[in-house]
């Protein structure tokens, strides 16, 4: 049995967190051990997400 899913169904909201390792990256100049890690974090959790994604849209 297949399941339908529509493109409102699929998570793309990509842009905050892009935001996000973008502005850690600015801050990098003035603690840059703990702004490493944070952007570090955060794109592993845009990695997963687009990861999620993929498998959303991707047929069996």
């Amino acid at each position: 049995m297949e399941t339908s899913i529509t493109v409102n169904d699929v998570d793309t909201d990509f842009l905050p967190l892009i935001h996000d390792i973008i502005k850690s990256g600015e801050r990098e100049n003035t603690e840059p051990q703990k702004s490493a890690q944070e952007i570090s974090q955060k794109i592993q959790d845009l990695q997963k997400k687009i990861d999620l994604a993929r498998c959303q849209v991707r047929p069996n």
